[in-house]
């Protein structure tokens, strides 16, 4: 029988982004969101990018904030 703690990661400390990946790894919800803007549509960037993107909105931290804290 399988025990239910080898599932979780022995720091039991999971990242929201982990966590935001695993989720959309799921449910694909990030293939819903749109540009608002219809005449010129960017590239999408890549998932991660997107979800820490999310993150700094989600946490009311900015995205420039939020760039000079991931790089």
């Amino acid at each position: 029988m399988l025990d239910p703690y080898e599932l979780f990661p022995s720091s039991k400390v999971i990242s929201l982004q982990e966590v935001l990946a695993t989720v959309n790894s799921i449910t694909n919800f990030t293939d819903s969101l749109t540009y608002w803007q219809p005449k010129h549509i960017p590239k999408r960037p890549a998932n991660s990018l997107f979800l820490t993107g999310l993150m700094g909105l989600g946490c009311n931290v900015g995205i420039r904030q939020m760039t000079q804290i991931i790089r």
